[in-house]
């Protein structure tokens, strides 16, 4: 909490993009769990499904999909639907290359 709270004063700059407290606040939280880090890092590799990634983190596929949530509403990645073998594949992938985060 005090992290969040210490950075709601400041900026961030993602390649230049200036965003407000309320979408920093919003990263902040997205970024504050191990299992959301965990899927930024595998989406680093290469996008990735629900499936592949609960897979990957020994997690259920609807526990990763609320963590996909968070993420997606921090807008750090983008998920699409595709055709699967069973239906419909949601697919993610890493929204930004870097973040930075400045304090001035």
């Amino acid at each position: 909490m005090e992290i969040i709270q210490n950075i709601q004063n400041n900026r961030i700059d993602s390649s230049g993009y200036q965003l407000e407290t309320p979408e920093l606040v919003k990263i902040a939280k997205a970024l504050s769990s191990v299992t959301r880090q965990k899927i930024l890092k595998e989406l680093t590799m290469a996008a990735m499904d629900v499936s592949e990634i609960a897979a990957k983190l020994g997690q259920t596929e609807a526990n990763i999909s609320a963590q996909i949530a968070i993420l997606q509403k921090a807008k750090l990645i983008n998920c699409d639907y595709r055709p699967g073998g069973h239906g419909v594949r949601k697919v993610c992938s890493l929204s930004l290359e870097k973040l930075e985060i400045l304090f001035q």
